[in-house]
């Protein structure tokens, strides 16, 4: 058995602990049977892999051994089962000698999870994996995937390439008991149970139809001499995995082996909400390294079959949001709820509504998530038409009455409100390398300067425009276009600023963009014609093109005000088309009677 063990230290003393904590282990496991333990510190803290023979006891081996000096510093577990079976001809003997094996050992899991995952008070991940490694030799195709969800309500739909038509049965009747186990006392939120056969490297290039590259095995394949081939997928939310397969119902068919290897590409069936949900395996040992296009090695025939367990418990909170699931919650059941108070437990938890400042927010978080993989977070959608925000639970946390509010439960419950500070906390906190954020001078000053010019001056002019052209129920020509013209001359200066520039600051893109975007997006709401400026029409373009952008701005609904859905309801709704033409003559004649002329700056 595997055990890898994260802690995240955030102190000196905590750093003493995960070193002290290594040394014991390796002396543990001198008195014990052959066992090793390696350990090695990554940016975030510290990773364990405790190999053990054979199936111990989780109680003995885990509750008693690791936990006292654990239960305060682990945030994820991940428990790595492996059964090792000689091989078989017969691919349904190795399917049944498989499943006799794991339910031997089906009491301890049952039994010891929960009690462990109950003593573990900062734990924020948690994942299972039970794999075997057997000789056989399946189609490409036959794989199979199930979905358990919570309430211990299955979903799952028959492959009709399965060759072996009872594997269903035999995993669920395995894991539906686990599953009832992890429950036990906990609110089980989201759990993902994939079956998926690894093949070889000779088997990946008869899916794909064509060699693969050296630059992609070396990718896919990590090889330590004496040790083992481990074949992975690749780095989760930026590069996929081609192990995983398409949901059954899914319409798009799945992408060659060599197309998911590269960085660059994605492809949207698959699943990638939580850290640890692409599976891996690993190999029988390699004896041999690969050799040019052949890549001979010892492990031709050799088939692993992984079933990949992953829970999101509830100790979290009600969901673990990514972009996707995000979405997906608020579409389903988010809607059609009033928020009555905080969800979550522990990290963050934003409190937002699909307008410029909130989009900040999710921009720079869906942003963090894209480029480290973290933070986690989830979002209430708070409909400020509703006065939500007024309400005594959301003001203790945002004491002004406005979206958006982040609160970090981590840190004391810690509320934060205003976008500005919002960006600068999420950078300091959760942007090690600095990615959106700068360090020195001059970038950092202006950095600074450009967030503030945003937060004093385009936020409250654009805002009084949206008002006053858009949203006043009386129409009154002097402040229309005291408004209207002011954010012109506002978006004047950004053109001047971003002639011959990319970005606002340096030559990257940072927070001082995102803050200034998420008003730009909305310009055509406000009555600003964004085709006058060109150098602040391409740098919108460039940022709207971004991912993490699209992510941000869809939290928590699609974008209605957005100058994308501005065009595309011009061009798609007559009716609209015909107000909106209203509106700017209206904006047009209140301009003529006060005689504005734009300038800038």
């Amino acid at each position: 058995m595997m055990t890898h063990i994260s802690t995240r230290p955030r102190t000196q003393d905590q750093w003493e602990f995960t070193e002290a904590l290594l040394k014991r282990l390796q002396e543990s496991s001198e008195d014990q049977l052959p066992t090793t333990i390696d350990g090695f510190f990554t940016r975030h803290g510290i990773r364990l892999t405790h190999h053990a023979p054979g199936l111990p006891s989780l109680a003995n081996n885990l509750a008693g051994q690791l936990h006292p000096l654990l239960s305060g510093n682990i945030r994820r577990l991940d428990l790595h089962v492996k059964v090792s079976l000689r091989p078989i001809h017969d691919p349904s003997s190795a399917y049944d000698r498989n499943f006799q094996v794991v339910d031997q050992h089906i009491e301890h899991l049952w039994d010891n999870v929960p009690m462990l995952l109950s003593q573990l008070p900062h734990l924020r991940q948690f994942s299972l994996t039970l794999d075997s490694l057997f000789d056989s030799t399946p189609r490409p195709r036959d794989y199979h995937r199930l979905k358990l969800f919570r309430n211990n309500r299955l979903w799952g739909s028959r492959s009709e390439n399965l060759q072996n038509s009872d594997f269903q049965e035999k995993a669920t009747a395995v894991l539906i008991p686990l599953l009832r186990g992890l429950a036990r006392g906990k609110e089980l939120d989201r759990v993902a149970i994939r079956h998926v056969p690894v093949a070889t490297l000779n088997q990946l290039e008869v899916i794909s139809g064509e060699h693969l590259s050296d630059e992609e095995v070396a990718r896919a394949f990590l090889i330590m001499p004496g040790r083992e081939v481990v074949l992975k997928g690749m780095e989760l939310g930026r590069k996929d995995s081609f192990l995983d397969p398409p949901t059954p119902d899914s319409d798009k068919p799945p992408s060659t082996p060599p197309k998911n290897l590269r960085p660059s590409k994605s492809t949207p069936h698959l699943q990638r909400n939580l850290e640890n949900s692409v599976p891996w395996a690993s190999a029988a040992k390699c004896t041999t390294a690969l050799k040019g296009r052949n890549r001979v090695s010892s492990y031709n025939n050799v088939l692993q079959t992984v079933t990949h367990f992953t829970a999101g418990t509830g100790l979290l909170a009600k969901q673990a949001f990514s972009s996707t699931a995000a979405k997906k919650q608020n579409n389903d059941t988010m809607s059609d709820e009033k928020p009555t108070g905080l969800i979550a437990e522990r990290g963050l938890e934003l409190l937002t509504f699909g307008t410029p400042n909130g989009h900040k927010a999710s921009i720079i978080l869906e942003e963090l998530k894209e480029a480290y993989g973290k933070p986690e977070y989830v979002f209430q959608s708070i409909n400020i038409g509703q006065n939500i925000q007024k309400e005594p639970w959301f003001t203790k946390y945002g004491p002004n009455g406005r979206i958006p509010v982040l609160v970090d439960h981590d840190n004391g419950d810690l509320g934060i409100m205003e976008g500005s500070a919002i960006l600068s906390y999420l950078t300091r906190h959760f942007d090690p390398e600095h990615k959106f954020s700068f360090t020195k001078d001059p970038e950092l000053s202006l950095c600074e300067q450009w967030v503030a010019w945003q937060h004093g001056g385009l936020g409250p002019m654009q805002g009084q425009a949206n008002h006053f052209y858009r949203l006043a129920k009386e129409r009154i020509p002097y402040p229309t276009q005291r408004y209207v013209g002011e954010t012109e001359r506002l978006y004047g200066v950004l053109d001047i600023r971003l002639k011959g520039r990319d970005y606002l600051v340096g030559d990257k893109y940072s927070i001082a963009d995102i803050a200034n975007f998420s008003w730009v997006n909305v310009a055509y709401f406000a009555g600003v014609n964004l085709d006058d400026f060109p150098h602040l029409y391409k740098w919108w373009e460039r940022i709207n093109a971004r991912p993490a952008v699209q992510k941000g701005i869809a939290i928590p609904n699609k974008p209605t005000i957005t100058n994308e859905a501005y065009k595309k309801r011009v061009q798609e709704e007559p009716d609209f088309k015909q107000k909106e033409d209203e509106l700017k003559e209206i904006g047009k004649k209140a301009k003529e009677q006060y005689n504005y002329k734009f300038s800038a700056p």
